[in-house]
C-alpha cells in the first residue's frame, strides 16, 4: 500500500514537470514569432505614404544598353532661307520662339523683288494689246485679208509674253507677294514659316546681306522628334522592329522616356562600327530638344514573370526580403519580413522567382523599417 502511494506520487510530478515544460516551449516559440513581426500604426502608416499590393504579371525583357541622340527627321526641321538678294530687314522672332506655319519671321529689303514685280506689271501690259493683235490677225486670216505669217507672228509674241507673265506670276506668288501691280509694289520681301515649331536657331541680324540658299533660321517641330540610337555590330541580330526602348537624358535630374524601334539601318559605319536605329518617341516626353544625347536600353526576347516594384524589394545584409502583411487590429497593421528570390528587372519592376504567400505585400514606404545589417 505504501509502495502504491509513492508510485502515484512520482508519476503526478513527472506529469507536472512534463507540462510546465510543454507551456515553456510554446511560449518561447511564440515569443520569437511575434519578435519578427513589425508593426504599423495607421498614423504611421499615412504618414509614410505605405502602400500595400500584391504581384503583378509583368513582361521582362533582355536589354540591349545603347548610345543616342535626339532628332529631327527631314519633315521636322525646315531650314529658312530668301529666295532673291538683298538686305534682312525687320526680324520679328528670337530664339527659342514658337512659331505657327504661316507666321512673319523677317523681312527682306531686295532690289530684285522690286523689278521682278516691275517686270510682271510691264509684261501684263504687253499682254493686253498683243492678245487684241492675235485675235484680230486670226479673224483677218479667216476672211483671207492677212497673210498666214502675219497671224504666225501674232500668235508667236502673245505666247511668248503670256508664258513670261505666268512665269513671273509664279516667282511672285513662291515670294510671297500678296500685291496686285495695281495696288503698288511691295517694297519688303515677307519671309513666313514653313511649319509650326520651335525657332532653334538664326544666322542673320538685321541689315545683313542674304542670298538664295543661304540658311537664315532653323525652325523644329517638337512633336516629330525621333530617336537615334547606335547599335554595335555584336548586337544587330537581336534588333526588331517594334521593340520597346527605354531612354533618358544624361543629366541628373533626368527621367526616363520611352519609345519604339520603328527602322533601322542596313549598313554598318566603318568608322563606328554601329548601325543607326530609328525609334518613334511615345507621347508624354517632355524636354526634349533636337541634338540632346541620351542612354537607352532596347527590350529584346521578352517573356512574362511574376514581379513586385522595386521599392517594394528590401535589403537587409546580402538578403533580399519583402513585408507580408499578417493582420490587422485596433488600428495597427502587421508586417512580417519574407525572404525572396529575384530574377530579372526591367522598367522599375523585379521578377519573384518564390511568390508563394505573397497575397498582401507592403509595396511603397517600406525602406525605413528594415535596418541593413
Amino acid at each position: 500500500m505504501k509502495v502504491r502511494l509513492v508510485l502515484q506520487i512520482i508519476f503526478l510530478s513527472s506529469l507536472l514537470i512534463n507540462g510546465c515544460k510543454q507551456s515553456n516551449e510554446t511560449s518561447a516559440d511564440t515569443s520569437a514569432e511575434n519578435a519578427d513581426l513589425i508593426t504599423v500604426n495607421l498614423t504611421q502608416f499615412e504618414t509614410a505614404g505605405m502602400v500595400i499590393g500584391s504581384l503583378e504579371k509583368k513582361i521582362f525583357s533582355e536589354t540591349v544598353n545603347v548610345r543616342g541622340m535626339i532628332s529631327a527627321p527631314p519633315n521636322g526641321m525646315a531650314g529658312v532661307s530668301s529666295f532673291v538678294t538683298g538686305n534682312a530687314g525687320r526680324i520679328f522672332i528670337n530664339i527659342g520662339d514658337y512659331v505657327s506655319k504661316g507666321q512673319l519671321l523677317l523681312t527682306v529689303n531686295s532690289p530684285e523683288f522690286i523689278r521682278l514685280q516691275q517686270e510682271y506689271a510691264e509684261t501684263e501690259a504687253r499682254l493686253i494689246p498683243a492678245r487684241a493683235e492675235f485675235e484680230r490677225q486670226k479673224m483677218l486670216a479667216g476672211d483671207s485679208i492677212s497673210s498666214r505669217k502675219a497671224l504666225l507672228n501674232a500668235e508667236g509674241e502673245y505666247k511668248s509674253l503670256k508664258a513670261r507673265h505666268e512665269g513671273l506670276k509664279a516667282n511672285l506668288a513662291l515670294l510671297g507677294a500678296d500685291k496686285t501691280p495695281g495696288d503698288g509694289f511691295q517694297r519688303e520681301l515677307r519671309i513666313v514659316s514653313p511649319v509650326s515649331g520651335y525657332v532653334s536657331s538664326i544666322n542673320v541680324e538685321a541689315g545683313h546681306p542674304v542670298s538664295p540658299g543661304e540658311s537664315l533660321l532653323e525652325i523644329t517641330d517638337p512633336g516629330q522628334l525621333q530617336l537615334n540610337l547606335f547599335v554595335f555590330e555584336k548586337d544587330i541580330y537581336l534588333l526588331k522592329e517594334g521593340q520597346p526602348v527605354v531612354f533618358s537624358g544624361t543629366g541628373k535630374n533626368a527621367g526616363n522616356c520611352t519609345a519604339t524601334i520603328k527602322t533601322y539601318s542596313r549598313a554598318i559605319d566603318p568608322e563606328t562600327k554601329s548601325i543607326t536605329a530609328i525609334a518613334g518617341i511615345d507621347s508624354g516626353c517632355r524636354n526634349l530638344v533636337a541634338g540632346m544625347y541620351v542612354e537607352a536600353s532596347i527590350a529584346v526576347n521578352s517573356s512574362e514573370g511574376t514581379a513586385l516594384p522595386d521599392e517594394a524589394i528590401l535589403k537587409s545584409g546580402d538578403a533580399r526580403i519583402v513585408l507580408v502583411k499578417t493582420g490587422e487590429s485596433s488600428g495597427e497593421i502587421r508586417f512580417k519580413p519574407h525572404r525572396i528570390t529575384t530574377g530579372r528587372s526591367y522598367s522599375g519592376f523585379t521578377e519573384i522567382l518564390n511568390p508563394e504567400g505573397l497575397d498582401e505585400v507592403l509595396v511603397k514606404g517600406g525602406f525605413n523599417l528594415i535596418t541593413e545589417d
